[in-house]
């Protein structure tokens, strides 16, 4: 994965933002593999301002209950996994990511249920 200058994610989301081009014609103007960074640089810069494209690379541990939280936050309100961030969580990937895993779980759990229950009734 490349790293990018804080200056030049801003460059480009100005571009975007004031700019007649759209992401995909931006990001073929400055050879970037996917548009979809500028889509991201321009959500973090219109949440967090500059700051916002800074690389962060903390390892933080959330507890259970504040995952627990966002997800419910994000059930209950149609939040998208973008909106999110505003628990200052470094991407939306990563509550989505959480998503995933807990629909696994659950998956895992109600098969486990059921074979237990089979298993139980003979």
């Amino acid at each position: 994965m490349s790293y990018y200058e804080v200056e030049f994610k801003l460059k480009l989301v100005k571009e975007y933002l004031e700019g007649p081009l759209g992401g995909r014609a931006l990001a073929k103007k400055y050879g970037l593999p996917s548009n979809a960074l500028i889509y991201n640089w321009k959500h973090s810069y219109q949440l967090f301002g500059k700051e916002g494209l800074k690389r962060h690379r903390s390892l933080t541990n959330y507890t259970s209950e504040f995952k627990r939280d966002v997800l419910h936050f994000i059930e209950t309100t149609g939040t998208s996994y973008c909106e999110a961030r505003q628990f200052e969580l470094p991407s939306g990937w990563m509550s989505s990511r959480w998503q995933r895993l807990w629909s696994i779980l659950l998956s895992l759990l109600t098969i486990n249920l059921k074979i237990e229950g089979k298993l139980i009734r003979r």
